[in-house]
């Protein structure tokens, strides 16, 4: 341990590039997951609050609440409520607040009667809400469906954009990370080739010379790992703080990673160091068979 510690600051520049390495890499790869995170629990928060609107047509007298049942018993659904054109019209109202009043000079009501349809929660969940809304824009009486479809769409294609990004940082970072601790283990190893080999004359093992160089790699890794989230800590809580976004009662809160997103990612990181000194020490103490 003392040896791996004298070493690694006997080579502080060479470490530290690692270091910074391998925390770039966590920062930009623990960035991306992040917000895949927060984004993937605000969209189970929002299964709740979705709803799809049915706008019927002008319908005799008791026919609105039949088609409301006929919905409400379709595979799927968890409520279908029916809502008159005078109700629509009293929420509107409510949503207006003060300028409510801009609403006395319509000479009639220009809301539909509707269905608020609620769909149960479960797998599925986003694929089943357009064959809900096809289904129930082919009753008759259905003048119009509305769930926000487009919205939809454009959040799952940003989301799955995204996904892609952080899975190809992922394949690029993690051997660009190898690679660079590799290359700092064997300029190390070539600064102390002459040392090496009075160690090997006078019967020192490979599993000797080669201890003090994992321990300093495990502990570079580590170390760029802590310091890649610790960035990343710091950014996301000047960004919630600064842009007034962590909220309460309903509105908009982000998370930062949970523990154990943490503790993968530092053994990720750790695993990037050992796996570059692996790799250079097979190279270098190879022996001729």
């Amino acid at each position: 341990m003392i040896r791996a510690i004298r070493d690694f600051f006997n080579h502080a520049f060479l470490n530290f590039l690692s270091v910074v390495t391998i925390a770039f890499a966590v920062l930009t790869f623990s960035a991306f997951l992040l917000f895949l995170l927060n984004a993937d629990r605000l969209i189970h928060e929002w299964m709740g609050e979705l709803r799809i609107m049915a706008y019927l047509e002008r319908l005799p007298p008791g026919k609105g609440p039949d088609l409301s049942a006929r919905i409400r018993a379709m595979d799927g659904v968890m409520t279908a409520r029916y809502i008159s054109r005078q109700e629509g019209l009293k929420r509107f109202r409510e949503k207006l607040g003060a300028q409510s009043s801009l609403l006395d000079h319509l000479p009639e009501n220009p809301l539909p009667d509707a269905v608020e349809i609620r769909l149960l929660p479960g797998p599925g969940f986003w694929n089943r809400i357009p064959e809900l809304a096809r289904r129930v824009s082919l009753l008759d009486g259905v003048a119009d469906v509305e769930y926000g479809r487009q919205w939809l769409h454009r959040l799952f294609a940003v989301l799955r954009i995204f996904r892609l990004t952080a899975f190809g940082l992922g394949i690029l970072f993690f051997p660009a990370a190898v690679f660079f601790t590799a290359n700092t283990v064997r300029l190390i190893l070539h600064a102390r080739q002459e040392e090496i080999e009075i160690m090997r004359l006078v019967g020192a093992s490979d599993a000797f010379i080669k201890d003090p160089f994992y321990l300093q790699s495990l502990f570079t890794g580590g170390a760029g790992g802590a310091l890649g989230l610790a960035g990343l800590a710091a950014a996301f809580h000047y960004f919630v703080r600064r842009a007034g976004i962590q909220m309460v009662d309903g509105m908009v809160r982000f998370e930062f990673l949970p523990p154990q997103f943490l503790l993968m990612i530092l053994t990720g990181s750790v695993l990037i160091g050992w796996f570059g000194c692996f790799i250079s020490l097979r190279q270098f103490l190879r022996r001729p068979s």
